[in-house]
């Protein structure tokens, strides 16, 4: 028998037409059929992740805080577990597509029930329309499905934002209460707060170093954090707080310069396990002098001095919603607006202020969660207002170097065996071509083996370090010569 479909003219025939079932099987298994059903699907223009009007606030930020905890996939499990997607068979019959799709099939129907002495209107042609019609229907809704270009990200429109908090060390070196900053007195306070690797994480975030900082409130408030003088009236108890602090810093402060801390002294606090080698590890790269600090020396001292019951290092902005399910957020970034600071996630206080500079979101260390994450946000905290939290973010390229002083370059990774490399600038060749000193250390600052030395571009040195670093981890710390000059 011939018919035509769509654009398609078909010639078929059909061995068992008494079989209902089988006919509609038969049809659509034809290739000029399944087209005409595609291109008919096709013609519905259905998208699963339309969505219409607005979506209130906490929707959103329960979608968006499993896609930064969990991931985009789960966070798209929990939209279709909870209906956000519309289902292909309301849309086809909000659409009337039953009308629709009997046009379309409409001069098959009568020209097999012509051939084949099926009465129109009579039980038999009902049946017969019936089974051919809900099989097509069937297809044409399985193929909206396939012919969906829309994603879960396409649910949130462009209004739709979400406020998000990057948290310096979470889960890369602990739980809230594992980075949490502590002190030695009520409350806390730079005089108070213990220089330890807590503390070096809220640094890390803002990129400033111990040493300055030390430099900065000695010279501005005329105090040396790491070696205090007292006046009368100080407790022994209070004498013996300061003093220990001032150990601490003294310490950070080494180990930013690459000072030999084997044998520092050190309080009790940061000697226990090992602590002081993880406020190390922190230390050697929480400045980079390649980018700015993201706030003053001062700006941090007013930080210090108002989360009065300290806190984790925290950055806090908005950004599009849609971006996050889109998996923008999935790297790390550099933020350009937004607040900075120490937050106390668990019993809701801190102070945060204003990105004075661009700062780097690492996700290597630290996550970014939403609102929904902790009852106490910054939002619940401090009700900032939409104008606090408008910045821009944008793609950061990521380095395992930090530029520690002028001519100077410390790896951030140690090797297997807990060395760091560093390399010096020693003179010009010429042009791009420099002369370098390179030397590994230990967690202690001991130097390990030979100073070697590197003619060419910064880069080649790098990668020639690094080289050098696994084949001195895997030689007891021993490597070979370095090219001559």
């Amino acid at each position: 028998m011939q018919f035509t479909i769509g654009k398609s003219t078909v010639n078929m025939e059909f061995p068992d037409s008494k079989d209902n079932n089988a006919v509609a099987s038969a049809f659509l298994a034809n290739p000029d059929v399944a087209a005409a059903v595609k291109e008919h699907a096709a013609s519905f223009y259905f998208q699963a992740w339309d969505r219409d009007g607005d979506l209130d606030q906490s929707t959103i930020n329960t979608v968006i805080g499993i896609a930064l905890d969990k991931g985009t996939d789960a966070a798209a499990d929990y939209m279709i577990e909870n209906d956000f997607d519309v289902n292909p068979s309301d849309y086809f019959r909000a659409c009337d597509g039953e009308k629709s799709t009997t046009k379309l099939i409409e001069n098959f129907l009568s020209t097999f029930a012509s051939e084949n002495g099926i009465e129109e209107d009579s039980e038999d042609w009902n049946a017969f329309c019936e089974a051919v019609l809900e099989r097509v229907t069937e297809k044409v809704e399985e193929q909206l499905s396939d012919t969906d270009k829309s994603s879960p990200a396409d649910f949130f429109k462009r209004g739709d934002q979400v406020r998000i908090s990057f948290i310096q060390g979470y889960e890369t070196r602990g739980y809230i209460e594992d980075i949490f900053s502590a002190h030695a007195d009520n409350t806390c306070q730079t005089d108070t707060v213990k220089p330890d690797r807590n503390l070096m994480l809220q640094f890390k975030l803002l990129n400033i170093s111990p040493v300055e900082f030390v430099e900065y409130y000695k010279e501005k408030r005329g105090h040396d954090l790491a070696n205090p003088t007292f006046g009368e009236g100080v407790s022994d108890y209070h004498r013996r707080q300061f003093l220990e602090n001032a150990q601490a810093w003294r310490f950070a402060c080494d180990v930013y310069n690459g000072v030999d801390v084997s044998e520092s002294e050190i309080p009790d606090w940061l000697d226990y396990g090992s602590r002081a080698q993880e406020m190390a590890e922190v230390i050697r790269s929480c400045r980079d002098l390649d980018r700015p600090s993201a706030v003053s020396l001062e700006t941090l001292e007013t930080i210090l001095d108002n989360a009065t019951y300290g806190g984790v290092g925290t950055w806090y902005g908005r950004v599009s919603a849609k971006e996050i399910m889109q998996g923008q957020f999935e790297n790390s970034f550099v933020a350009t607006g937004g607040q900075i600071g120490v937050h106390d996630f668990i019993n809701g206080s801190g102070y945060l202020t204003d990105v004075e500079n661009d700062v780097l979101i690492d996700l290597r260390d630290g996550k970014l969660i939403g609102d929904a994450r902790f009852r106490n946000n910054p939002e619940s905290v401090y009700g900032f207002t939409r104008r606090a939290l408008d910045g821009d973010t944008k793609g950061a390229t990521l380095t395992d170097w930090v530029r520690h002083k002028d001519g100077g370059w410390r790896s951030c990774e140690k090797s297997e065996d807990g060395l760091y490399a560093e390399i010096s600038l020693v003179g010009d060749v010429n042009g791009e071509r420099k002369n370098f000193s390179i030397v590994y250390k230990n967690g202690d600052n001991q130097s390990q083996g030979d100073t070697f030395d590197f003619s060419g571009t910064l880069d080649a040195a790098k990668a020639y370090t690094r080289q050098l670093l696994v084949y001195t981890s895997a030689a007891d710390q021993k490597g070979p010569a370095g090219p001559g000059l």
